[in-house]
C-alpha cells in the first residue's frame, strides 16, 4: 500500500498519520522498514507510528509483534532482513490541515547558526539548494499545523 493511496482513504474517514513519506509512490511498509524519517524536530520517523507488525520470516514462520514487545523496535526497522512485512497497525490521529511557508535565499551561515531553531520551527522542515551559490540555500520550506508556530 502506497502513501498516496492510504492518505486519501484516511482523510475521507477523518483520520491522518502524524508523518508521511515525501513522495506518494513510496510504500508504507517500505518507508517503515527503511527508517524513513521526517525533517523536523517535532515528529518521529515513520516507524514511530507503528503499533504492530506482522511478517513472514525467512524460515516461513509467522511473527507478530506489538509496541512494547522486546523485539518490536528491531523488527519495525529491519530493512527487510527478518522477513516480509504482511501487515502494519498504524497509530492514527484526527485529520488536520498543514500550512507551508517558503523562505527564499537563506544564507548558509545564518542557517547553520540557527539550525536548531530552524529545524524546530515546524512539523517538517526542508532545505533545498542547487549548489549554484556556495553561500546560499535556495529555499527553506517550513510546514506546520495551524496554531503551531512557524519561524
Amino acid at each position: 500500500l502506497r502513501h498516496g493511496d492510504l492518505v486519501p482513504a484516511l482523510d475521507a474517514a477523518g483520520f491522518a498519520l502524524a508523518n508521511l513519506a515525501s513522495l506518494p509512490h513510496i510504500s508504507v511498509a517500505g518507508a517503515v522498514q527503511t527508517g524513513t524519517h521526517g525533517s523536523g524536530d517535532r515528529i518521529g520517523s515513520l516507524a514511530t507510528q507503528v503499533l504492530g507488525v506482522e511478517m513472514v520470516t525467512a524460515d516461513g514462520g509467522a511473527l507478530t509483534l506489538r509496541r512494547g514487545d522486546p523485539q518490536f523496535d528491531g523488527a519495525v526497522v529491519a530493512l527487510g532482513a527478518l522477513g516480509i512485512v504482511t501487515h502494519l497497525t498504524l497509530e492514527l490521529e484526527p485529520a488536520y490541515e498543514i500550512a507551508q511557508t517558503v523562505y527564499d535565499g537563506a544564507r548558509w551561515d545564518d542557517v547553520l547558526a540557527g539550525f536548531d531553531a530552524i529545524t524546530g520551527a515546524g512539523d517538517s522542515v526542508s532545505l533545498f539548494t542547487s549548489w549554484q551559490d556556495a553561500d546560499t540555500i535556495d529555499q527553506v520550506w517550513v510546514k506546520a499545523r495551524p496554531g503551531r508556530a512557524n519561524a
